[in-house]
């Protein structure tokens, strides 16, 4: 047993080893007490007794040590002291350990310290290999791939330790961050599953800073609840496979520019790249286009990162696989590139509702500008291609990127429905509320109590009276990337625009974002997100009858603008995390085809068929390598080859470790021991933490004393009596 005590039961008693000084008190006001009298004949007798007076102090301090002694170990008794320590664990007996093993599957995990040494989640599997050769056949044993994404049995049966170690062996990094909490969640429901008279919980992981998100005492409360009850606590321990010191550069964003990307002007790309750990010095940053370099530049410090701004010309529409790398070197390799799947588009189909008839029409005025041509002659070859239609059936979506709502004569149910599944899905919608996109009938039916596709409520249309001055727009927000054209008013100032007449937007929903207005209450430009897509409701109509805008130079910026912002895709929609399924929309002539995917290292694996939303959809789970994958079907000119990108959690590069307060929270709430060594997993699975009372024995040691003080008292008191006693004279 420790002599040193690592905690009391009793702390607030902690006063009452004062107590030791009792006795050196007591003695000290006895000796006041006593009266000294100077009496002559007594200078004779003293120079002979000084070896008397001598060993008569000697046993003084000796029993006031005793007693001292004997108060300060009754006090220590009383405040319980205990010490803990590791004593080899009993009862291994078949069937008598119950075991779960949680593994980190982590992208941190692929952390190699050493180039020709283990990672950090090879180190895991073979610790938690060494903890099942300690097992007997007939014990039960539970392994968890912690941070693995995906569904899971909710309760699985316990596996005999063969089928473990197959568990173990298969075990493949799942891409999702580790939680210890939730891992330990995890472990509290199978608990109880494991009749066995033992039981531990042994979680393997590299310690990363955000494997514990949330240490509030609330939160460790609740998971020491979780892990005592039913049955007797589990032994707990943490086996730290991670490097002491990682660091690590990456590659944390790649994200393209908020208009949609063509082939009429440059695409910009902004990347960023970040350090963990030691300073990595200068770094440069290389653009990949379908596995060619582009172009490299040294980043430039933005906001406690390093940044850089790529324009890239593409020369063909489609999809482009880009990516940002950095040179190799250090110990992941998976986060020093980070890639896109960008779409391209050669032309950017518009669908304009409205009547053309007229030469001063909304739509007219939509059409040339986006297509500027000579009355009646055909359209150039511009990157925006309109079509032009009074009504709007649902057909006319298929293919189209963007929907002006200039006007509109009627709109059916079914039409409506189409438009909010076309936004939600990624098309774009820009509104100009005019007479007829105003009528009741079209406005309710786009807007349905805030359900609908429209950012705002058509509320009816109001002018400026005659005679008046008409209104100018105002707190224009030319920060927003369709408009920061108009960010220089040398380039076009839209608060020189005369507003005549409008429609009253009101009832915004949350999500809605007011761009621009004429008035304090009066909203001229409203945007909403909607699903994957956006809507842009412009209180104004696109003809010459409510404001002057078509006629100035600023309505074809401002319209190209709009449009293209409208048109770009959500870059989600083809970007993943490593772990995360991907899906594509089967055509309809395609769906008894065997859909299958292509992964980064050019394998072919089947992939599912899911109904989603009434329509076949191609479904891949298994996203488990960064890169680029190909969702395909069928075969020849109509076959399906869609094109995502998958890139680690940035995250999980973050590899700076979890700080001593954190772990001495988790040894206090959950009992939760660390191992800091892979190479201790065997040695800590099997033995347990015991408590250690120190009382007793201080207790009989303060008896013993006592009784010593006792038999010294009487020793000496007779002694001096014997002293006193008179010499006879011969």
């Amino acid at each position: 047993m420790s002599p040193l005590p690592q905690g009391l039961e009793n702390p607030f008693l902690a006063p009452l080893l004062l107590a030791a000084f009792l006795p050196l008190l007591l003695h000290i006001l006895d000796r006041r007490r006593a009266r000294a009298v100077a009496w002559p004949a007594m200078r004779f007798l003293v120079p002979r007794s000084r070896g008397r007076l001598r060993r008569r102090l000697l046993r003084e301090a000796l029993l006031i040590l005793v007693r001292s002694l004997a108060a300060l170990l009754l006090a220590y008794a009383v405040l319980r002291p205990y010490a803990l320590e590791e004593e080899a664990a009993e009862g291994r007996g078949a069937g008598s350990r119950g075991v779960v093993l949680a593994v980190d599957t982590s992208y941190s995990m692929s952390y190699r310290e050493k180039p020709e040494g283990p990672s950090a989640f090879e180190a895991a599997k073979d610790a938690a290999l060494q903890v099942l050769e300690e097992t007997s056949p007939g014990d039960a044993v539970h392994v968890i791939a912690a941070g693995h994404r995906g569904p899971a049995p909710e309760r699985p049966a316990p596996l005999d330790p063969d089928a473990a170690r197959r568990a173990v062996r298969d075990l493949r990094r799942g891409g999702a961050p580790f939680r210890i909490l939730e891992a330990l969640d995890q472990a509290s429901d199978l608990l109880p599953g494991l009749r066995s008279d033992r039981r531990e919980v042994l979680l393997f992981t590299d310690l990363q800073a955000s494997t514990l998100p949330d240490g509030s005492p609330e939160r460790l409360r609740f998971a020491a609840d979780r892990l005592r009850s039913p049955g007797p606590p589990p032994l707990v321990r943490i086996i730290d496979c991670g490097a002491p010191s990682p660091s690590n550069r990456f590659v944390s964003t790649l994200a393209p520019g908020p208009l949609a990307a063509g082939t009429d002007e440059p695409a910009h790309l902004e990347a960023a790249a970040e350090a963990s750990g030691r300073d990595p010095g200068p770094m440069t940053l290389r653009l990949l286009v379908d596995g060619a370099e582009a172009a490299a530049a040294e980043p430039q410090a933005r906001g406690g990162r390093l940044a850089h701004g790529f324009a890239q010309r593409f020369t063909a529409g489609g999809v482009a696989r880009l990516s940002i790398a950095l040179p190799p070197g250090d110990g992941l390799p998976e986060d020093d590139a980070r890639h896109l799947a960008l779409e391209v588009l050669e032309r950017i189909e518009v669908l304009v509702l409205g009547r053309a008839d007229a030469a001063a029409s909304a739509a007219r005025h939509v059409d040339l500008a986006l297509a500027p041509r000579a009355p009646d002659g055909p359209a150039p070859a511009v990157i925006f291609r309109p079509e032009l239609a009074p009504s709007l059936e649902p057909a006319m979506l298929e293919g189209k990127r963007v929907v002006v709502l200039a006007a509109l004569e009627r709109l059916g149910d079914a039409a409506a429905a189409a438009l909010e599944r076309f936004v939600e899905e990624g098309g774009g919608l820009l509104a100009f509320a005019g007479d007829e996109v105003a009528a009741p009938g079209v406005a309710e039916g786009l807007f349905r109590d805030g359900r609908g596709v429209l950012p705002a409520r058509l509320a009816g249309r109001d002018s400026v009276p005659s005679g008046a001055e008409p209104l100018h727009p105002r707190d224009v927000a030319t920060g927003h990337p369709a408009l920061a054209v108009f960010a220089d008013p040398e380039e076009g100032d839209l608060s020189r625009i005369g507003v005549r007449r409008w429609t009253r937007a009101e009832d915004l929903p949350r999500d809605a974002v007011v761009l621009g207005r004429l008035g304090p209450d009066l909203p001229w430009i409203v945007e909403r997100p909607r699903g994957r897509g956006k809507a842009v409701l412009v209180a104004t109509s696109a003809s010459t009858d409510d404001s002057d805008l078509p006629r100035t130079p600023l309505f074809l910026p401002l319209l190209h603008r709009l449009a293209r912002y409208l048109a770009a895709g959500d870059p989600a929609a083809r970007t993943v995390l490593v772990g995360q399924p991907i899906s594509a929309r089967l055509p309809p002539g395609l769906t008894a085809a065997e859909p299958y995917a292509v992964d980064p290292r050019g394998e072919r694996r089947p992939a599912a068929v899911e109904a989603a939303g009434g329509e076949p959809r191609a479904v891949f789970l298994e996203t488990l390598f960064p890169g680029f994958y190909e969702l395909r079907a069928g075969e020849g000119p109509g076959a399906m080859a869609e094109v995502f990108a998958a890139n680690v959690p940035p995250e999980e590069s973050r590899l700076e470790r979890l700080g001593a307060p954190a772990l001495a929270d988790l040894r206090a709430a959950l009992g939760v021991e660390v191992a800091p060594d892979p190479r201790e997993a065997t040695r800590t699975s099997v033995t347990r933490s015991v408590k250690r009372e120190h009382w007793p024995a201080a207790l009989a040691i303060a008896l013993l004393l006592l009784f010593a003080e006792q038999v010294l008292a009487r020793g000496f008191a007779r002694g001096a009596e014997a002293a006193r006693k008179p010499t006879p004279w011969r």
